[in-house]
């Protein structure tokens, strides 16, 4: 049995104690249906429709307690309860970090989805690469990626896709999910950065496709 590595690459840590320091002045206030005018029109920008969008992301109203700001954004829940949280002039999460795992809508599906953001999932489902009877994880952040296996093992997988990106640390994170699974048996991994090449990242492939400047 191959040892699962206990640390993730230092490429793909650096960004935890930032995202602790900046985040922390967040208060959750509630959540709901995306309504907000601008928000919807981000979403627009990025690519994203509005009916893809209401089935995985929420309009979530929070204070920032420096600024004592209320603020509208999108919110991308995870399985520990937190958000990760977006507007055209915000970017940033409620704790706790986690991934997020999303159910395809086949039971039993022998497929599973691993992408980076939100962004790079909703980009796939919008254009039904990524097909909906299939499971998906998101990391929404490489630091996640240590979360993953326990989510593999016992699922009856077949084929794990990965879509990290065209960069140092997406291939260092593709090479930490090949070795991973390397005790599941009966598992394969197929990493689909030739898809979106030669761009980044699904999401910025997805917007060149649709003729948007990079937002």
């Amino acid at each position: 049995m191959v040892r699962i590595p206990e640390h993730l690459p230092l490429a793909l840590q650096g960004n935890e104690k930032r995202h602790q320091r900046e985040d922390a002045p967040l208060v959750f206030k509630k959540a709901g249906l995306i309504e907000h005018l601008g928000l919807i029109r981000y979403l627009e920008k990025q690519g994203i429709p509005l009916a893809v969008a209401q089935q995985h992301l929420k309009q979530v109203y929070i204070l920032h307690k420096k600024t004592r700001k209320h603020l509208f954004v999108l919110g991308f829940d995870n399985e520990e309860g937190g958000y990760e949280l977006r507007n055209p002039f915000f970017k940033g999460c409620l704790r706790p970090k986690a991934l997020s795992f999303i159910r395809g809508s086949v039971p039993g599906t022998a497929t599973v989805h691993v992408f980076k953001s939100c962004w790079d999932f909703l980009s796939a489902r919008t254009r039904n690469i990524a097909p909906f009877k299939s499971d998906s994880l998101v990391l929404n952040a490489y630091e996640c990626l240590g979360q993953v296996y326990p989510y593999l093992q016992h699922y009856g997988y077949r084929t794990l896709y990965s879509w990290m990106d065209h960069d140092a640390a997406g291939r260092q994170a593709t090479a930490y999910l090949s070795h991973s699974i390397h005790s599941i048996e009966g598992l394969h991994h197929k990493t689909m950065s030739p898809v979106f090449a030669p761009h980044r990242d699904v999401h910025t492939w997805h917007l060149a496709r649709l003729g948007n400047a990079e937002a």
